[in-house]
């Protein structure tokens, strides 16, 4: 069940503060009606071109890995990447697509927050965990399929296209337009990643909009 596209734009020295925003609205103690992980995108600002698209089971945990704040082996995150991106612009712009809290995947993390030590329990956990995973995989390669359709190359930071789907990319589908901004539509949220941690009550009111729906692929799809 897919929630919100949660949008922001942040400076080389506010990435601490992304990730701490990150952890009280998505982290596995925030007790939002979000999913901890899901689908997110780096993307320009200006041109709207997405960067790098991946999946996560730890929103707060990956967005650290990628921006320097935690270690991570070179080849396993994009450290490199975007700290070469901010010698040249300004700006980032960082998008989640935020999973409803029914759609978990399972995680370390939250199977700590929630005091899972009974086999038989976590076994479950990552049985149901699975089902969700192949979803965002789903998505990530439909992101990356379209982002080589408009742009003519997959995400520069992605190195493998993901799990691309059977079909050709649609002209219609807005997914990735939502993702990085260049379209306004009711499933993206009204507030950044930082104003929603700022304000309880629109993170409440968010959390509360989603539907159980698809990513969004235009009105004529």
């Amino acid at each position: 069940m897919w929630g919100s596209f949660i949008l922001d734009i942040y400076r080389r020295e506010e990435a601490a503060d992304v990730r701490d925003a990150l952890d009280e609205l998505l982290g596995p103690e925030s007790g939002s009606g979000w999913s901890t992980g899901g689908v997110y995108l780096f993307w320009n600002p200006t041109s709207r071109e997405p960067l790098y698209v991946g999946i996560t089971g730890n929103f707060p945990l990956r967005f650290a890995q990628h921006n320097g704040l935690r270690s991570c082996p070179a080849a396993g995150c994009k450290r490199e990447q975007i700290a070469a991106y901010f010698d040249n612009y300004e700006t980032l712009g960082y998008t989640v697509l935020a999973l409803s809290s029914l759609s978990q995947p399972s995680t370390p993390r939250r199977r700590k927050a929630l005091d899972l030590k009974d086999r038989d329990l976590i076994e479950l956990d990552e049985a149901l965990s699975k089902e969700v995973i192949d979803e965002m995989r789903a998505v990530e390669g439909r992101l990356i399929a379209h982002a080589k359709m408009v742009f003519g190359s997959i995400p520069p930071c992605n190195t493998s296209p993901g799990r691309m789907p059977r079909k050709a990319a649609d002209r219609r589908d807005i997914t990735l337009a939502t993702a990085v901004g260049a379209v306004d539509v009711p499933l993206q949220a009204r507030k950044t990643i930082r104003e929603l941690v700022a304000n309880p009550e629109w993170a409440m009111f968010e959390a509360g909009f989603m539907e159980p729906a698809s990513p969004p692929c235009g009105r004529s799809c």
